[in-house]
C-alpha cells in the first residue's frame, strides 16, 4: 500500500468509534466561499465576534498557520443531543447548542483522543 494510503488508512482507522458524525481531509487551498466570508464581514454579520476578521488571513491563506502543512483533516460533531444536557435551561425556545454546558468541552476531548490514537 502506497505511503499515502497508508496514512489516510490510519486517519481512518483513529476516527472510528469516537463519535464524530463527520470526518475527512482536503488539500489546503483557498475556499471556495471565500468571496461570500468576506461580504459577510463587511457587512457586519459577525457583530463582536472579532477573532472572525483577525482570522482572515489564515483562511485566504492557510499556511500561514502551518507552513509546512498540504492538508487538513476536518471533522465535525453533531452537537444534538446535548453531550451534557442541562436540567436549568429554561422552558423559554432554546438553540439546541445552547441547551447544556459547553460543548465545546466534549469536542476537545474527542479531538484529544484522536490525536492520541494517531500517535499510537
Amino acid at each position: 500500500m502506497p505511503r499515502c494510503m497508508d496514512f489516510v488508512s490510519k486517519l481512518n482507522q483513529a476516527a472510528e468509534g469516537l463519535g464524530f458524525s463527520h470526518f475527512g481531509w482536503t488539500p489546503l487551498r483557498e475556499p471556495l466561499s471565500l468571496a461570500l466570508y468576506k461580504d459577510w464581514l463587511k457587512l457586519g454579520h459577525h457583530a463582536t465576534m472579532d477573532y472572525l476578521e483577525r482570522h482572515l488571513p489564515m483562511k485566504e491563506n492557510p499556511e500561514l498557520l502551518l507552513p509546512k502543512a498540504v492538508s487538513a483533516i476536518a471533522i465535525a460533531q453533531n452537537y444534538y443531543p446535548h453531550p451534557y444536557p442541562d436540567s436549568q435551561v429554561l422552558s423559554a425556545r432554546t438553540a439546541l447548542y445552547a441547551r447544556g454546558l459547553d460543548y465545546h468541552l466534549q469536542f476537545q476531548a474527542q479531538l484529544e483522543s484522536y490525536k492520541l490514537r494517531l500517535e499510537a
